[in-house]
């Protein structure tokens, strides 16, 4: 049980790395962009908090669906593309936080602008989320 949470806690650290690095590069052109919610705040500390948030929520998620879900295959599929939507969710609040509240974006176009900034390194994230679920998370 312990190794198990020990695996766990891994898990979550090296996804929070992943993460971090991840979103700070397809980031890096609104660094110098005014929060609307903190005139303050850098770029990194928005990415802190919005990735502690989304990876607490993320676990307990994990958690729910590890009793509701059977089947092997149909987890690590959720866990996936959970993992790939707090990504882009962590993309998005910074996205709309940095540029869009201080101009007029459509939907569409906000999409569109973070899936520009991000698409590089969308597999490289999909590819390592793959590698540590299969070694982390699920046995």
């Amino acid at each position: 049980m312990i190794f198990k949470l020990l695996r766990h806690m891994l898990f979550l650290i090296l996804i929070f790395i992943l993460d971090y690095v991840f979103i700070f590069l397809s980031m890096q052109k609104y660094k110098n962009n005014i929060s609307s919610s903190c005139l303050e705040c850098s770029l990194e500390r928005d990415i802190f908090i919005y990735l502690i948030i989304g990876i607490s929520v993320f676990y307990i998620l994990f958690i729910v669906l590890s009793m509701i879900i059977k089947k092997k295959y149909y987890l690590y599929g959720a866990i996936i593309i959970s993992l790939l939507s707090l990504f882009y969710y962590v993309d998005y609040v910074i996205f709309v936080d940095r540029v869009s509240s201080w101009s007029t974006y459509c939907i569409e176009e906000i999409f569109r602008e973070i899936l520009m900034g991000s698409y590089i390194y969308i597999p490289i994230v999909l590819l390592t989320y793959i590698i540590l679920v299969k070694l982390l998370l699920i046995r």
